[in-house]
């Protein structure tokens, strides 16, 4: 069962791997590549965005006001 889930999870990253490259929209980060570490992990190779993690804007401040919420949705 292990090999069986290894092989669906590593279809999956690659299907998606290709799916992301193919995004070109100015608010989605770009995929360059992916590939495995070594030691089999996955990883993809995305452009640099300059800013915060949302998760880190949240924790910080509590409550994001309603005006940045909206624009991050946008």
């Amino acid at each position: 069962m292990k090999g069986q889930l290894r092989e669906e999870l590593e279809t999956r990253f690659e299907r998606e791997a290709r799916l992301l490259a193919l995004l070109n929209h100015p608010r989605i980060v770009s995929v360059f590549d992916a590939d495995y570490c070594e030691d089999g992990r996955p990883y993809y190779v995305m452009e640099l965005v300059d800013g915060h993690p949302l998760g880190q804007l949240v924790k910080d401040g509590g409550p994001v006001a309603e005006r940045l919420a909206c624009e991050i949705l946008k």
